[in-house]
């Protein structure tokens, strides 16, 4: 579980749209409302929560630079992903089938916070 929604909104911006993100595109994003310091020390908190989420893997898939985040490993499975690719196929038994995975793994929460790139609005966020 991570510690906050808005870390939550950031591994969901990084994980549904694909390639290298702005650090400062997720700082106006998530904590514009803060001063400057503020947004750096929220951001390197996100960061480093997630890094810790990852810590599992045998390489660490999230990239992050000095300006720039991304995930590095492609033998990631996004579950939101996975059935968006099935719900594009838009077949009535595809869909049925990913409706029905979806909801049996139980592992699609809602995230509150809308992200502002190309592909990337109401996201879904897999969660233990």
């Amino acid at each position: 579980m991570l510690p906050a929604r808005k870390t939550e909104t950031l591994l969901t911006c990084i994980a549904l749209v694909p390639g290298s993100h702005s650090r400062d595109h997720f700082s106006n994003l998530l904590w514009s409302e803060r001063s400057e310091q503020q947004v750096r020390n929220s951001l390197r908190q996100a960061l480093s929560a997630l890094k810790k989420l990852f810590d599992a893997f045998d390489s660490q898939p999230l990239q992050i630079e000095r300006t720039t985040v991304f995930l590095a490993n492609q033998s990631i499975e996004i579950d939101a992903v996975r059935l968006q690719n099935l719900l594009d196929e838009r077949t009535p038994q595809v869909t049925a089938e990913a409706i029905a995975d979806a909801n049996a793994s139980g592992n699609f929460t809602h995230v509150g916070y809308r992200c502002q790139l190309s592909g990337c609005a109401g996201a879904s966020l897999p969660v233990k």
